[in-house]
């Protein structure tokens, strides 16, 4: 007992060293964040930059950053409840549906930023690169989208003990990522001096100007209708990945009950 006690509060705290630093790498991100984005009314080829509260907030937008701070302040949670031994904190942690919450949002954010450097370039471009510091920052962001996030899907698929989930009550998860484009739709045209996303297919514009760099061929049709597509594609890897990680969970929860009579 005193072992395994042992094990579940270092465990926990190198989780939780994590988890406040992925806090403080998000925090300098804020602090030296400069705002930025197309600026359509003038030259659609330049680029917006601002050193004011509002470019601060943009950079808490990102579905990265919020999703990543809820699993960090997770971590914090988890090994106080471990430390001083608080059930009920520890079994709402614990809950089969508060793990698959975490690591399902910690996997699109994997998925969907591997996507974001395949078809954008994002953090990768030889221009961003060049960037003097931007390469300390590329580290930065592989440890919060690639580190932060593998940690997170393997601590909820080990986690015992597992029970059985339900695919149509984990659908709720929705209800975050539904939300999260609601708000940022709403910010995002009201809140700055330009029009401004934290990902292009918020906008058609953005999309249009992400993928092409340029306006001269320009139209609005055809940039709505890719909006529509990637998000669709999105809603539909987000089911997919729900979908996968409760089949997945449930065979792991399915072997924990055929051990149990080996156990005992």
């Amino acid at each position: 007992m005193l072992k395994t006690r042992i094990k579940e509060i270092l465990l926990s705290f190198f989780m939780c060293l994590l988890g406040v630093l992925g806090i403080a790498i998000m925090a300098k991100y804020v602090a030296d964040w400069t705002g930025w984005g197309p600026v359509w009314e003038s030259d659609p080829n330049t680029i917006y930059l601002s050193n004011d509260i509002s470019a601060r907030f943009s950079s808490c937008l990102y579905f990265t950053n919020i999703t990543l701070f809820i699993f960090c302040v997770y971590t914090i949670l988890n090994f106080i409840s471990v430390l001083f031994n608080i059930k009920k904190l520890r079994e709402f942690l614990h809950n089969p549906y508060v793990l698959l919450f975490i690591g399902i949002n910690q996997f699109l954010v994997l998925l969907v930023y591997t996507l974001m450097i395949i078809v954008f370039g994002v953090d990768v471009s030889p221009e961003i690169l060049s960037i003097p510091g931007n390469r300390h920052n590329f580290a930065a962001s592989l440890f919060k989208h690639y580190v932060l996030t593998v940690v997170a899907v393997v601590f909820v698929l080990c986690q015992k003990p597992r029970k059985k989930v339900s695919f149509k009550k984990c659908l709720w998860f929705l209800a975050y990522p539904i939300t999260y484009a609601i708000l940022v739709k709403i910010l995002g045209n009201t809140c700055f001096l330009y029009e401004w996303y934290p990902y292009p297919f918020f906008g058609p514009k953005h999309m249009w100007y992400n993928l092409f760099h340029n306006f001269d061929t320009y139209n609005k049709t055809y940039a709505i209708l890719m909006v529509m597509a990637c998000i669709l594609v999105i809603a539909g890897l987000y089911v997919l990945i729900t979908y996968l990680f409760c089949l997945l969970y449930n065979k792991l929860a399915k072997k924990d009950e055929a051990a149990k009579p080996l156990n005992g």
